[in-house]
């Protein structure tokens, strides 16, 4: 099974660049302001509003194409194998395009990175998350029923989540004011 592993690293970074992809077309449909006025058809055709769905369609085109050209390769592989190929696959097809958006989204929009709340944040997440994956490897029994073993893996879940939301209460100051404001308007 550690060929389905990688195949899981790639599928992962596949959907952390279609998350990308995702957000980066939100902001620039929203930016755009043919609809507003009165425009030609010409205009519109020249707009976000049609360039990202035909890069769209270009992408899911030539995913198709390549993925059943190298099926069709690999007809002898194993379905391990092919799991693995389509999922490089997916991974190779989505960085090309992302990277097209992100190079509209720089030129249209001026991103400023608060380096020092991700680095912060990401911490958080790696010693909270990294510890209760620890903490599972050397204590959750695996049983063969869900009913089982559900409960045990939410309590490391949990766990995960409640010290994850404790380090960011201490290191960052919006945190503390998430909180608050939280707990005000609970009591109100």
């Amino acid at each position: 099974y550690e060929i389905i592993s990688i195949a899981a690293i790639f599928l992962t970074f596949k959907i952390f660049l279609s998350t990308i992809f995702g957000v980066f077309s939100s902001f620039l449909r929203g930016a755009e302001e043919v609809d507003v006025k009165k425009s030609t058809f010409k205009e519109y055709s020249k707009s976000m509003l049609f360039y990202l769905p035909t890069l769209q369609l270009i992408k899911f085109s030539t995913y198709i194409g390549l993925l059943v050209s190298v099926l069709l390769l690999a007809k002898s592989s194993s379905f391990l194998d092919l799991v693995l190929y389509w999922s490089i696959i997916a991974f190779v097809i989505q960085i090309p395009f992302t990277i097209i958006v992100s190079y509209h989204v720089k030129k249209k929009f001026t991103l400023k990175l608060e380096y020092n709340s991700i680095v912060k944040y990401s911490l958080s997440a790696i010693i909270a998350f990294g510890s209760a994956f620890l903490l599972a490897e050397e204590y959750l029994i695996y049983t063969p029923t869900i009913i089982e073993f559900l409960p045990n893996l939410l309590l490391f879940i949990g766990y995960g989540i409640g010290v994850y939301l404790l380090l960011t209460y201490f290191i960052d100051s919006n945190t503390k004011k998430l909180f608050s404001a939280i707990l005000n308007n609970v009591k109100n």
